[in-house]
């Protein structure tokens, strides 16, 4: 019973220590961004990528859905 208890202490310091560790690389990599003045990338591209998306699926779904008003 001792046993399972201490295990399982084991466990959730585990899981706390994993998010840790990945909250300070997501923190690190931020401030390393922010610190050499660029941005990612990602962002426009991913816009860029779900504008073109959308206006391909623009006739199948109509203007609604995309949130423009109706012509």
């Amino acid at each position: 019973m001792i046993f399972y208890f201490v295990e399982s202490l084991f466990g959730f310091a585990d899981l706390f220590f994993d998010l840790l560790e990945l909250l300070l690389i997501v923190l690190l990599e931020i401030f390393y961004l922010k610190s050499t003045g660029t941005e990612t990338v990602l962002p426009s591209s991913c816009r860029s990528a779900v504008g073109r998306q959308t206006q391909n699926l623009t006739p199948l779904l109509g203007h609604r859905w995309l949130g423009e008003p109706r012509p």
